[in-house]
């Protein structure tokens, strides 16, 4: 059965995560679990002008040689 919102909140809050962050990311998680994080959009193209790029291909371009 699925958490709910509030009580992911309690779960991250009796860890030690301060009130505001545990909300903010027990909502988050709902929004995952509902696929709306799968989403894609056009930000990295509208901000930067070029296409977004996996995270595989960032670090062949960043990696130290040798």
């Amino acid at each position: 059965m699925p958490v709910g919102v509030a009580e992911q909140a309690d779960t991250y809050r009796e860890s030690g995560m301060p009130d505001a962050f545990a909300t903010a990311l027990a909502a988050v998680d709902a929004d995952i679990q509902t696929g709306r994080g799968g989403q894609a959009s056009t930000s990295v193209l509208d901000l930067t002008g070029r296409p977004p790029r996996t995270f595989a291909e960032f670090v062949q371009d960043h990696a130290p040689s040798g």
